[in-house]
């Protein structure tokens, strides 16, 4: 009794020894090939990762540097800490803000993290992206990139992005002093000087443009920048010197080259003619921002070493007035670029400086070395049409002579040669007919779907996007649709969203920039076409334009698409460029929009589902989106 008894409590206590041992074995093995999803630290374990980050030979001097810094804030700032980055030093060496990789190998570095009651916390790491790691939002950008644009501050930038080369990975909330603009067509005429702090064109040319400010807005009158004359008259005497220009028929698209506070293109609205203003960022006449605030199209692009993000024989009208491009520099190659960009049967209008005769005689003889033929001179103001004469050859032994369809690998950041185009006219319908009539650069284009049936697709196309865009605007309603002029279509296809936008009625006031991805199908060429604008653009880097820019953004089966990078670095460039207050409208597959969805919460933006033109039943729904005037509680960047 007494044996079995001493045997029966031997043998308990060796099973709760045994079971003991095999579950602290069981804890060492998830513990050592698992990866850490939470992080524990505090101070001391952050000047630990200072001397491996000091000691670490694979890393890039400057990045130790920014990471050293911004260690030495961290321990003097105790535990008041409010924000938080993720940042990564693998094996290959400091990659700010990028996929979390599952391997022990990786040591993440937590930054500045969101505000924590002891020194003592954990962080969890949820999914694949470590920018979600935040319980209440992305980070807010620091106050110096609150209005950054595109290439403006590469040098500061490429020292301390968080991202890939050329996006921006934190939030932008809206200024403290941001005021929603003035309604269009009101904005024409009328300016809140405080949204646009990025316009050097105010600051060199405020007396000579005839602008006014006065009480912190900006004032229009209508005479233009230089013009020798009033903008309507001179206008009108454009047409009345040339009347073949048939403003708003034959010619619907204008590139204004030098666009200043872009009255050429508010003028030329009137006669049913679109323009898209250019300008270089840094130069000192540059007003594209102001011209953007107007309601009107305008880009951050530069004759300069590349070549402009179009298609060949995109516009009707190349307009530079006055001008002060260098045409004869480089060996003439910026004046190859505008011939390239020019339609044939196009034209060009120069409008020159006080160096008349001098300029001129050197436009005459590289016109003429282009087969373009001079319709009049009259005082600074000269005026050619480009030919359509097949036969007509460039006359210089090593110019080249492309295929007028180019590639979009050719169009975007290719450098300029100097060479010229097939001259040959492709025979745009006249104006509003090209919009709704198949071009025929649409048998060179991608097809989406039957090769021989590109026309029926092309209609069937049109058709789809009038039925969806009236789905959105009644969803909108009137009062939204009021508040919106500025549009981008992040995924342009052949142009139906915007051509539906065009033939809407009532009218809806608003221009569309048509966006065509370079990992899409190219279409753009098409869309120049149709009497409609828009640019190539890889999603993975940033636009060139200014933060706050479009009312409304419009995708259309961009996220289920693939792409270089993941889909939150899109959704943070759109949220750059969309204003606060302004609308973000998402077409694509229900579970796509769900992500989305998930990560617009994070934006602090507004998401409901809705559905398409198919009705509740469909497959693709419709994400409306609004961003929010979002402030963070805790701002320690200003």
């Amino acid at each position: 009794m007494s044996g079995s008894h001493i045997i029966g409590c031997n043998s308990w206590s060796c099973f709760k020894i045994t079971f003991c041992v095999i579950t602290i074995i069981f804890l060492i093995l998830i513990i050592t090939k698992t990866p850490q999803r939470h992080i524990h630290r505090n101070l001391s374990h952050g000047l630990l990762l200072y001397e491996k980050v000091d000691n670490a030979p694979e890393i890039d001097q400057d990045y130790k540097t920014i990471i050293k810094n911004e260690w030495k804030l961290l321990a003097r700032s105790g535990s008041s800490c409010k924000f938080a980055r993720a940042n990564f030093l693998t094996s290959e060496g400091y990659v700010p803000n990028t996929t979390i990789a599952s391997s022990e190998e990786d040591l993440l570095i937590v930054e500045d993290v969101q505000e924590y009651q002891s020194s003592n916390y954990s962080v969890e790491l949820p999914h694949e992206d470590g920018r979600q790691i935040f319980a209440n939002g992305l980070v807010s950008c620091e106050q110096a990139f609150r209005d950054w644009t595109p290439s403006m501050e590469d040098f500061f930038w490429d020292k301390v992005r968080q991202c890939n080369k050329n996006a921006l990975c934190c939030i932008l909330p809206a200024p403290k002093n941001y005021i929603l603009p003035y309604k269009w067509p009101r904005s024409k005429t009328q300016v809140r000087i405080q949204n646009i702090p990025r316009v050097p064109l105010l600051h060199s040319s405020l007396a000579d443009s005839g602008m006014k400010v006065h009480k912190g807005i900006i004032s229009f009158p209508q005479t233009g920048l230089r013009f020798p004359t009033n903008i309507s008259k001179y206008v009108k005497l454009l047409y009345q010197l040339v009347p073949k220009l048939e403003f708003g028929i034959k010619t619907r698209l204008v590139l204004d080259l030098d666009s200043r506070a872009g009255n050429l293109g508010i003028e030329l609205e009137k006669h049913g003619v679109l323009t898209l203003a250019i300008k270089a960022k840094n130069s000192p006449k540059n007003g594209i921002q102001l011209i953007l605030e107007r309601g009107y199209v305008g880009l951050l692009h530069d004759l300069a070493t590349k070549r402009l993000p179009f298609p060949s024989q995109a516009f009707d009208l190349l307009h530079c007035a006055p001008c002060d491009i260098p045409w004869f520099a480089e060996d003439e190659i910026l004046f190859s670029e505008a011939d390239r960009l020019l339609r044939a049967g196009g034209f060009f209008v120069w409008l020159d400086g006080p160096e008349t005769d001098t300029m001129l005689s050197g436009m005459l003889r590289l016109t003429t070395s282009l087969c373009w033929k001079l319709l009049l001179t009259e005082q600074r103001l000269s005026i050619w049409q480009k030919h359509t004469n097949t036969t007509c050859q460039v006359r210089n032994q090593n110019t080249a002579v492309p295929h007028f369809f180019e590639e979009q690998v050719s169009t975007k950041n290719v450098l300029l040669d100097r060479c010229s185009i097939n001259p040959e006219e492709w025979g745009t319908q006249n104006w509003p007919d090209r919009l709704v009539y198949p071009p025929l650069r649409l048998q060179c284009a991608p097809s989406a779907g039957l090769i021989r049936a590109k026309a029926e697709v092309f209609e069937a196309d049109t058709s789809f996007w009038r039925e969806n865009t009236n789905v959105y605007l009644r969803t909108l309603g009137q009062s939204r649709i009021s508040d919106i002029r500025n549009v981008l279509d992040m995924n342009g296809g052949y142009g139906g969203f915007s051509a539906a936008i065009t033939l809407a009625k009532p009218s809806v006031p608003w221009w569309v920039l048509n966006v065509i991805p370079i990992d899409g199908p190219d279409r753009l060429a098409v869309i120049f076409d149709r009497g409609l604008i828009g640019v190539y653009h890889d999603w993975c880097t940033a636009l060139d334009a200014y933060p706050r820019t479009f009312d409304m953004i419009h995708a259309s089966r961009l996220f289920s698409a693939e792409h270089k990078c993941q889909m939150i670095d899109i959704l943070l460039e759109m949220d750059r460029l969309l204003r606060p207050g302004g609308f973000a409208i998402i077409h694509d597959g229900k579970e796509t929009l769900q992500q989305i969805k998930t990560i617009a919460n994070l934006l602090h933006w507004k998401a409901a589902l809705g559905d398409t033109e198919s009705g509740p039943m469909g497959y693709n729904k419709v994400l409306y989106c609004e961003k929010t005037f979002w402030q963070p509680t805790f701002d320690t960047h200003g």
